[in-house]
């Protein structure tokens, strides 16, 4: 265990791929899986199994926060396919959530009584 701490360690501090690579994990460690349980129960990864996504307003402000955080951390990285990926995956996300905000349609009465609704 400790062993592979250490090792997520030195990748984050580790130019190029390695820091590339560690911040691709904590993306979806610390926001897309989060954020997004029933894709991650989906994909396999059982932690998010109890629970559906959240369309309340201070969830909402969160990711929003989460992702202007990643967006800064990822255009800092060197220009790759990769990256570029993730970018747009952000921004569209930043898009839907600030701009579009399709998840304000959802009735409030609604939104009050199921704090986590499915609709995806």
């Amino acid at each position: 265990m400790k062993a592979l701490l250490l090792m997520a360690l030195l990748a984050a501090l580790l130019p190029g791929e390695a820091g590339a690579q560690a911040l691709s994990d904590r993306f979806f460690d610390e926001y897309y899986f989060p954020f997004n349980p029933t894709t991650a129960t989906y994909t396999g990864i059982h932690k998010y199994d109890g629970e559906l996504e959240d369309y309340a307003k201070p969830t909402i402000a969160k990711q929003v926060a989460a992702l202007k955080q990643f967006e800064g951390a990822f255009a800092r990285l060197p220009a790759d396919a990769d990256r570029d990926l993730v970018l747009a995956n952000i921004r569209a996300s930043l898009l839907e959530l600030e701009t579009i905000r399709s998840w304000n349609a959802i009735p409030t009465s609604i939104r009050a009584s199921l704090p986590a609704a499915p609709l995806r």
